[in-house]
């Protein structure tokens, strides 16, 4: 925009000055164009210099009527005062005046403001060539809306004007300019310099003072080097801003475009298509100003739709959802519509539900049925998992045998009329359920008695595991009796098998072991199931299905990632199925080496425990399949560096302690100062009987990872 600007100093006005500003990158840059070359008129200059003379005449002559008659002389004294002194407190008419009009104003908040600068230029008084001022008013209270349009004043008789102002300041439409162009002359007229539209705050109320400030009014006797500055009156404005009680809008009527239907959005399940959102909005108090839409998935944090719409048919408001949103996400759902009413007020309506989750399903497709497998020689062992009817996530997939018998006893004790416990001493190796215990014998007397599992680690409240309920007793002859208890899971360590009885009876077990005592006059559960007393008659126990073959997701022992592990080991223990939804399936293999004893039998399995979903995703485990270690085979040996020696040891010979260098194994001779120990003896070059004292520590150790210093 090109534009001119007068200078203000002193007494003096400058200009005026061209001036081109432009934006780039986001900022306003100005040059300076130079000063406007504009004709100078003597003649016109001479016919001002003989009207101040004539005025001066005048003055004059008043003055001298003045002193003879002082009353009759005093308006004319008057007006000869204020136009040399310009000052206008309250201007008679004919006079030259800028001013805001209207000087004052009431409105409601939100309500459209137009303020006009006017200015009145009398053939009486001095001419108007260019003008040029500041607005002020307050930016809370009222909103500037841009242009500021030019008026009639300095353009009625059809000459064409420059026009310009910076409204980059809020509170400021600083220099205001206009002037006339390619004319040597002013003009007279009473008119609109411009046209200034405003927003009333829908926020804040009270005034907003109108002021007009650093006014320079120039004349047509502008020359080259100073204008002619006329002070004009200056009246200013307010404008009155009334707080207004703002009802909220309203909003109903909230349906999902589902598959080309509208319903309610609460009936969206997995894999719907939504193709829109629409909801009714109305605000009593005027227009709506937009109404968001936001469907969130609670549990990835995340929003599937999130949009707003400004305008819509009659009270209805619909965002098209684009592209359609395929619904490829399970769990909560929130879908919030909020409706913006032009006081700053909104009204929000929420509606919730649940996308099911995903079903997890699980099968072994090798083997499918028990094998058997060779001692020391890999097998493949490969799972497939597939997930259905909504979301899965990430699932860890472990391959969890279940080593040794399901079944865990008692015995019998040999020893009568000793003192010593009833409970029986067992390891548990592994984690699992209990399912049932059971017991057989005789005893002396008749009462109820119940039996339980005692941690004897101390590590469960009271250490009761779980118990039998009471039962009749009497003379128990090689019959078991077998009592099924709630489900207890069981981590790997020391527990004891007990009996008690509630009422003074004694008895005595045959077996290897000791005395097993069972009297206890105190009622279950047990009080010191340590405790000594006599005891007389005979009695076995037994605990059963102490692992877990039946509730998913319970672990008795993930096959090892350590090489030469027994009695199993693989190179990856669990594999991760990522991003599984609906439809989605993944299929792993495990190379299992079986390192454990000849003639033993494993259950294995494999768990799939979810990750990303935990607790909403139910794990699974494939079927259970029994493998047999019946027949012996060469270990299978690790050779990465091809040195001929084996990371895995055991029956593969010598140790390689760094398996990725070929130069170091334990067939290589040391060498001394370098900081290594060659052939992996476990000594440094500091111990080596072949190297001195004064060598350094060795570097890298039997296991490749030592520092200097650290033998």
């Amino acid at each position: 925009m090109v534009y001119r600007k007068f200078i203000k100093r002193g007494d003096k006005i400058y200009g005026p000055y061209d001036y081109h500003s432009r934006k780039r990158n986001g900022k306003v840059i100005t040059d300076y164009l130079g000063k406007h070359k504009k004709e100078e008129r003597m003649v016109e200059t001479f016919v001002v210099f003989m009207l101040i003379g004539i005025v001066f005449i005048a003055g004059f002559f008043s003055m001298n009527i003045f002193y003879h008659d002082e009353i009759s002389s005093l308006p004319f004294l008057k007006n000869i005062f204020f136009m040399e002194k310009a000052i206008y407190f309250n201007p008679p008419a004919g006079v030259n005046a800028i001013f805001v009009d209207p000087t004052s104003q009431s409105v409601d908040q939100g309500d459209p403001v137009t303020i006009e600068i006017k200015g009145q230029v009398p053939i009486t008084e001095s001419d108007i060539y260019a003008i040029q001022f500041d607005v002020d008013y307050d930016p809370s209270i009222l909103t500037f809306n841009a242009p500021l349009v030019e008026g009639d004043l300095l353009n009625n008789d059809g000459v064409s004007t420059i026009f310009g102002y910076d409204d980059s300041v809020p509170g400021k439409l600083d220099d205001v300019y206009i002037s006339r162009n390619n004319t040597q002359t002013g003009t007279f007229f009473d008119g609109v310099f411009a046209t200034i539209s405003f927003t009333a705050s829908s926020i804040a109320d009270g005034m907003s003072d109108i002021t007009l400030n650093e006014v320079i009014w120039v004349n047509s006797t502008i020359t080259n080097d100073t204008a002619q500055n006329i002070t004009p009156v200056i009246n200013n404005g307010n404008v009155t801003v009334n707080f207004i009680v703002n009802d909220p809008p309203i909003v109903s009527n909230v349906e999902c475009n589902i598959s080309g239907i509208w319903s309610s959005c609460d009936t969206i399940d997995y894999g719907d298509v939504v193709q829109g959102v629409r909801a009714t909005c109305i605000d009593p108090d005027g227009p709506v100003s937009s109404v968001g839409f936001v469907l969130n998935n609670i549990p990835d944090s995340i929003n599937l739709i999130d949009g707003t719409e400004i305008s819509g048919v009659g009270d209805v408001y619909t965002y098209d959802v684009n592209p359609y949103l395929t619904i490829e996400d399970s769990g909560n759902m929130d879908f919030t519509v909020t409706c913006f009413g032009n006081g700053g007020l909104s009204d929000t309506d929420v509606s919730s539900w649940l996308i099911d989750w995903g079903i997890l399903s699980a099968s072994f497709v090798y083997p499918q049925t028990d094998i058997n497998v060779t001692q020391n020689l890999f097998s493949p062992f490969t799972s497939n998992l597939t997930c259905s009817g909504g979301e899965c996530g990430d699932v860890d997939m472990i391959l969890d045998p279940i080593f040794g018998n399901t079944d865990l006893s008692g015995g019998y004790s040999t020893i009568t009329g000793l003192t010593n416990s009833r409970c029986d001493i067992f390891t548990l190796s592994e984690e699992g359920i209990v399912k049932n215990i059971s017991r057989s014998g005789y005893v002396s007397g008749a009462g109820n008695c119940a039996m339980a599992i005692y941690d004897v680690s101390g590590n469960n409240p009271n250490n009761l595991i779980v118990q039998s309920a009471q039962q009749p007793e009497s003379v128990l002859v090689n019959t078991w009796t077998t009592y099924p208890v709630t489900d207890t899971l069981l981590s790997p360590g020391d527990y004891a098998l007990c009996v008690n009885c509630d009422v003074d009876y004694y008895m005595y077990i045959h077996s290897t072991g000791g005395i097993f005592r069972g009297h206890n006059a105190d009622p279950y559960p047990f009080n010191d199931p340590f405790g000594s007393i006599d005891i007389s008659g005979s009695y076995a126990m037994n605990l059963y299905a102490a692992y877990d073959i039946g509730v998913p997701g319970s672990k008795s022992g993930a096959v090892s990632t350590t090489i030469g592990a027994v009695p199993f080991y693989t190179s990856v223990n669990p594999q991760i199925c990522s991003g599984l939804k609906d439809g989605d399936d993944c299929e792993f293999t495990w190379q299992v080496n079986a390192t454990g004893d000849l003639d033993t039998q494993h259950e294995f399995y494999v768990i799939n425990t979810p990750i990303t979903y935990a607790g909403d995703v139910m794990p699974v485990d494939t079927p259970h399949v029994f493998i047999n270690i019946t027949l012996s085979g060469a270990p299978s040996c690790t050779d990465a560096d091809g040195d001929g020696y084996n990371i895995t040891g055991a029956g593969c010979g010598l140790v390689d302690c760094l398996d990725s260098n070929a130069s170091i194994n334990p067939g290589v001779a040391e060498i001394c100062g370098d900081l290594v120990d060659n052939n992996c003896n476990n000594e440094c070059e500091y111990d080596s009987s072949i190297c001195s004292r004064g060598d350094s520590a060795c570097l890298v150790d039997a296991l490749g990872a030592d520092v200097p210093g650290d033998p």
